[in-house]
Formats: C-alpha cells, structure tokens, sequence
C-alpha cells in the first residue's frame, strides 16, 4: 500500500455565475433573437433554443452570494438522498475571472450564515470553510487595467497582439483626464450606497472595458 495514496476525494459542483451564462438558464423561449431589444421571444419559425433570464435578480454581488448559498443549502439537505456515503463538510469554492469580487464576498457571506446556525438565530447546514481559490482573477481594476496594453504587446510569450497603433491607443485611454483610471477613482471616491456612486463605478467599467481592454 502506498502509504502517500490520498484516502478521500473532492465532489465537484460547478455552478454557472450569473443565471443565464454558460449553459445555465432560468427559463428557456423557443424562438429567435429579437433584433432591436437583444431578448429572445417566441416565434413560430424558431431557429433555436434561448435562455431567458431576469437580469435584475441577482444583478449584485451580494444577491449572487445569497442565492449560492441557497443552491447549497438545498444540495446539502438532500445529500443523505442523494448520496448517503458523502459525509463531510468541508467546503472549498474555486472561482475565476470575476471570481476575484465573488469569491471574498461569497465566502463572507458563507461565513456569516455559518455564525447564525452556531449560535441558533438561523437554520441551515453549516459549511466547514476550508480553501478559497482564485484563478485568473479580476481583484484590483487600478492595478491590473494598465496592463492589459503592455500584456497584448510586450508579454513574455514573444506575442504581439495589437500593433503600435493599438497599443499607443489603449495606453492614452488609461492616462488621459477623465479617462480609465480618473473613471476608476470617481468609483472610489464616490458612495456606492447612492444611485450616483453606483452610476461612477458603471460608467468606469464602461470606459475600461470599451477602450483599454476591448482593443485587446
């Protein structure tokens, strides 16, 4: 006997972030792609199957920590029917690119569900935290915007993705006044609570998203 040889496993649950991407879907329409909203609708001559989803349900990260827990919380009070043999708890979230904001949020989240099942004031499985990774991901817009340039033309893999052009174009983005990072300091300078705060931080994303990353 290998006396190295794990003696347990993992059981994996991937869950798609928000509703509607992946192959996730919280209604479906068999029709078409209505060319002047982007929604799907049903048609008489369908040319596939869409998923139609309610945009506004879990439109924050913290709603998308609320309903995780919730799709766990139903995973774990069925198990016993589901798999008798799966006894542990210990819990391990794995998340990618914007998995950066969800991960710390859900787990805060998942951490203070667990202190309300401690101490009796809510019921439910307590999860036994054990690892948060993050791959890839998006932790710091101030920091990691200005390299999305100098990854597309100066990386370590010899690859120019964008030609000069390009590239001189997505840097005087970033630095101009009220461009990428001024937008990004309106966000954090602002009060996230209000509807103007919240209109910054978009507004920021729009900009970012639209001239520094996009042309990569």
């Amino acid at each position: 006997m290998n006396p190295y040889a794990w003696n347990e496993v993992s059981n994996m649950l991937f869950l798609s972030q928000p509703i509607g991407v992946g192959f996730s879907y919280e209604s479906k329409v068999v029709g078409v792609i209505d060319q002047h909203t982007g929604f799907p609708i049903n048609s008489s001559q369908p040319d596939g199957r869409y998923s139609d989803v309610n945009g506004t349900r879990f439109s924050t990260t913290q709603l998308a920590a609320v309903g995780t827990w919730e799709v766990l919380q139903a995973l774990f009070d069925d198990l016993p029917q589901l798999d008798s043999r799966v006894k542990s708890r210990s819990f391990n979230l794995w998340t990618e690119s914007y998995g950066g904001h969800y991960g710390p949020a859900f787990y805060k989240y998942f951490y203070d569900q667990n202190e309300l099942i401690k101490n009796g004031s809510s019921k439910g499985v307590e999860l036994n935290m054990h690892t948060l990774g993050i791959i890839n991901g998006i932790v710091s817009a101030s920091i990691q915007t200005p390299y999305y340039p100098e990854f597309a033309a100066n990386n370590t893999y010899g690859i120019k993705a964008v030609n000069d052009t390009i590239y001189t174009f997505m840097k005087m983005n970033w630095e101009f006044p009220d461009g990428c990072r001024d937008a990004i300091q309106y966000c954090v300078d602002g009060d996230r609570s209000t509807p103007d705060g919240l209109a910054a931080c978009s507004q920021a994303v729009g900009i970012c998203r639209n001239l520094v990353e996009g042309p990569y």
